[in-house]
């Protein structure tokens, strides 16, 4: 697993720019790691950075299950595709999420905890390769909300 201390910390409008520099390259992949229980809140501070740099469609799916990840890639593969991931799964699971076909034309951004990247990295080895080195944790503040 990736330990929390060596993720690269960042500020959300400094990720959000980052990652919209890239967000061009066909079948590129982000995973934003926050707090269990903070993917909803970590993904609306995102969204207003990236949405303020970005024109196009920035569709947002909350995926519970399998169904909800199968949904959210394979309709429209070019827009940006902001996943929430806000649920704990067993490894079928995540191996059952890895034999689908992921590729899209757009960008991908994925949110997660700590546990669902666990699982994704030990039990979705082809998701994970997607993903490479695009890793990133929120900056937060010292009352655990994210930097303004």
């Amino acid at each position: 697993m990736i330990g929390a201390e060596i993720l690269p910390v960042i500020e959300p409008w400094p990720l959000a720019a980052r990652i919209h520099d890239r967000h061009n390259i066909q079948n590129q992949w982000v995973l934003v790691v926050t707090e269990p229980g903070k993917e909803s809140k970590t993904c609306d501070t995102f969204l207003v950075e990236f949405e303020s740099l970005y024109d196009g469609v920035v569709r947002r799916v909350v995926a519970h299950s399998l169904e909800d990840w199968k949904r959210a890639v394979s309709s429209d593969r070019k827009d940006v595709l902001v996943i929430t991931h806000e649920s704990s799964w067993n490894p079928s699971d995540w191996r059952k999420l890895d034999s689908q076909y992921l590729m899209r034309e757009g960008l991908t951004i994925v949110i997660a905890d700590q546990e669902a990247v666990k699982g994704m990295s030990t039990f979705a080895p082809h998701l994970w390769s997607q993903i490479g080195g695009m890793v990133w944790a929120l900056q937060m503040d010292e009352d655990g909300d994210y930097d303004d």
